[in-house]
């Protein structure tokens, strides 16, 4: 049996989401786990809102790139 190994532990305190990433992850590890994360939020989405998975995948491409954008720019003021 293949070794398994902890990518990710989140928790809530309040209103804060944390997320820890124990060192030494790998790129593509961390990579797939978000992906997988964003798949299953996406799935969820569309069910609740009774569309394909096609349309609610097109309105988070949007959302994340705005999000991102934001996280960015706050990174980055002058």
């Amino acid at each position: 049996m293949a070794k398994k190994n902890q990518l990710l532990n989140s928790y809530k305190v309040g209103n804060e989401f944390h997320i820890n990433i124990p060192k030494g992850v790998s790129e593509n590890d961390l990579s797939f786990v978000i992906t997988r994360v964003l798949y299953f939020m996406i799935q969820q989405f569309a069910e609740d809102n009774n569309i394909t998975f096609d349309k609610a995948l097109s309105l988070y491409k949007e959302a994340i790139a705005t999000d991102v954008g934001i996280q960015y720019d706050m990174e980055h003021k002058e």
